[in-house]
């Protein structure tokens, strides 16, 4: 089979040209594999991010878990910030993301683990992104929320918690 590098990526989105973005959280880097095979560098100092989202209007959103934010960032690389609190309060370390079609985004924000194999004592959070920019909570009782996708009619959140054995559905 070969001797391939086991790489630890995360959050792969595909690209419109049949190509792949993917994060390499500990290297904070995001990745492109080419439609022809080859990896390039797509991004340097991601802040730690993780879940990816490629939008419509062709900008990649990325949750930025050590820059404890949310980001756009267009194809030439420009990076804007969409979100970095909630109530006045900086977000924790967002991981996971999926926007909509109202042009909002929902994110998982769990609390940092205190050592790799130790799960937080505070629950994390679930939040939406408004078009306009307010951030929202959708739920604060998810012992540690991750993963997220949408109903194909985005009529249901369902979020996964990595400390529970359940996948959660909100309306």
């Amino acid at each position: 089979m070969g001797g391939a590098t086991k790489v630890p990526f995360h959050g792969p989105v595909a690209a419109p040209d049949g190509g792949l973005f993917f994060s390499d959280i500990p290297a904070s880097t995001t990745y492109k594999l080419e439609p022809n095979g080859t990896i390039a560098v797509w991004r340097e100092q991601t802040g730690g991010a993780n879940g990816l989202f490629l939008a419509r209007d062709g900008r990649l959103l990325a949750a930025e878990g050590a820059g404890r934010r949310i980001v756009a960032v267009t194809p030439d690389r420009r990076v804007t910030p969409l979100a970095t609190q909630f109530n006045g309060q900086p977000l924790r370390a967002p991981n996971d993301l999926i926007a909509d079609g109202r042009g909002g985004v929902y994110f998982t924000d769990p609390m940092p683990r205190p050592a790799p194999e130790v799960a937080p004592k505070e629950p994390g959070n679930v939040h939406y992104l408004t078009a306009q920019g307010e951030v929202l909570l959708v739920d604060g009782q998810l012992r540690r929320p991750t993963g997220l996708t949408l109903s194909l009619d985005e009529t249901i959140l369902y979020v996964g918690d990595t400390e529970g054995e359940f996948v959660s559905a909100f309306d």
